[in-house]
């Protein structure tokens, strides 16, 4: 009897294991059906660490259909966006199980910036209070945002902060892991509405700022924050919340224009008190670093942090990828046909100063900053020692053209042809452009991110980079 009973108990056993094994290892599905043909993508996006991070896009099929196949470690709230929606807001939620298949019927017209609305088939309840949230969130911000309707803002908040009480209490009844997920969202987003709404919800915060002193008590409170509730990285706007609290601060310390960007970078971390959002803001400020210059200043403080927060292999990935852009490098030696079809490489330019200007025909920045770089490089026409590079990531396609493009625009420097994805671009995984390189005489990197022509910073650069180098 007994042997029977143990027999059916490990065969029970296994077939709980293996359930639960299918479960974990299943993929998670999600497909797209569009009413119409667009000229667009899908993305679909994943909340993890505070921020909106994006699963990738996909193309319509012949049937007006895509779909996103992914492993999930564990459930969690989705987006969905029409390619070209630019925002930091997100107008259609999804909350996802690890292994489920979830089918949504999407509308969009012709002149539609994102979707017009996304149905999903047989949503979860959880799903339906995400949404209801969402809704919610997007128009107090929006109201935020709309400068001559601030006094219409503070009452309208205090009813969104309701809102949100009431939305907590309703869903508690719904999955207990939700439930905790869903109040720690709630509650960073209702800090997030406070903390942008003094930047009127800019992202790079170095707009207009509601500065009219009878609104000052509303976000008083902001200055004491001390940020240790690891909870905001339930939100998208997590690490936004982080940016809005600290530029807040430094705001009130100054009255003229907000320089974020000249923060350090340890002054900003210094003000954070959780260990999780520490190691959050961190690898998130990674994915900017473009120098091994920075990553050492910056970065490689808080490698022990990191570590300990589970971004290790974050860290490693990219101290091994700005290896080649640490200055001393030996240089990329790429070979690019110039105007006139003939090669130009790094290697054949030895013995001279190489500044290189990555740009496009289709990019605005880039063609603001020639006039610029054209004018750098007539103050040093007279010196043999130095070159001055323009290199399109047009393409080969684009190749007459480009070169009707230059001839017209009557460029001086020595203009180069790249794909976009090829040579320098893929090699110093230039993300966006314009974008300025600087070599010395010998072919080693200066930098693989220098300032811009439009600012004095360049020109000290290479100033600096020829005296060193005076024979």
């Amino acid at each position: 009897m007994s042997q029977i009973f143990s027999q059916r108990f490990t065969m029970l056993l296994i077939c709980l294991l293996t359930a639960v094994y299918t479960r974990a290892g299943s993929q998670t599905t999600v497909t797209c059906h569009l009413n119409k043909k667009i000229g667009s993508a899908v993305f679909l996006y994943r909340v993890a660490n505070g921020e909106a991070q994006s699963l990738g896009f996909k193309w319509l099929d012949d049937k007006n259909s895509c779909t996103f196949s992914f492993e999930a470690e564990k459930e969690g709230i989705y987006y969905l966006r029409k390619a070209g929606a630019h925002s930091s807001f997100f107008n259609y939620c999804m909350y996802l199980k690890p292994g489920d298949d979830k089918s949504v019927q999407v509308y969009v017209t012709d002149k539609s910036i994102d979707f017009d609305s996304c149905q999903i088939v047989n949503p979860k309840k959880e799903t339906g209070y995400l949404q209801e949230w969402t809704s919610l969130l997007n128009n107090i911000c929006k109201l935020g945002s709309a400068r001559t309707k601030r006094e219409d803002f503070f009452p309208a908040y205090e009813a969104f902060v309701r809102k949100g009480e009431a939305l907590k209490k309703a869903s508690a009844g719904a999955d207990a892991y939700f439930n905790r997920l869903f109040t720690a969202k709630i509650d960073a987003d209702i800090q997030f509405v406070k903390a942008g709404a003094f930047f009127f919800f800019t992202e790079r915060m170095n707009g207009d700022r509601d500065t009219d002193a009878k609104h000052q008590l509303f976000y008083s409170s902001l200055l004491t924050e001390k940020l240790n509730d690891a909870g905001l990285l339930a939100s998208e706007h997590g690490l936004q919340i982080v940016n809005y609290i600290l530029g807040y601060r430094q705001s009130a310390q100054s009255t003229g224009t907000l320089q974020w960007w000249a923060v350090p970078f340890a002054q900003k971390m210094n003000q954070i008190g959780s260990e999780k959002i520490k190691g959050a803001y961190a690898a998130s400020y990674l994915k900017t670093v473009t120098s091994y210059e920075k990553f050492k200043t910056d970065i490689e403080p808080y490698k022990e942090l990191l570590t300990k927060t589970g971004y290790d292999e974050v860290y490693e990935i990219k101290e091994d990828e700005l290896t080649v852009f640490a200055k001393g490098a030996a240089g990329y030696n790429f070979s690019l046909p110039d105007t006139r079809n003939k090669a130009v490489t790094l290697a054949g330019l030895r013995g001279k100063m190489v500044v290189i200007d990555m740009w496009a025909m289709w990019c605005a920045s880039c063609l603001e900053e020639k006039p610029f770089y054209e004018k750098l490089a007539e103050e040093y026409k007279d010196r043999k020692d130095i070159v001055f590079l323009g290199v399109s990531v047009d393409g080969a396609a684009k190749k007459e053209p480009w070169k009707v493009f230059v001839a017209h625009k009557g460029y001086k420097t020595m203009e180069l042809l790249s794909e976009p994805t090829g040579d320098l671009m893929s090699y110093y995984k230039i993300g966006g452009i314009p974008r300025y390189l600087v070599f010395d005489k010998e072919g080693t990197v200066i930098t693989v991110d220098a300032p811009r022509p439009s600012t004095p910073g360049l020109k000290k650069l290479i100033d600096q980079t020829l005296s060193n180098t005076a024979n």
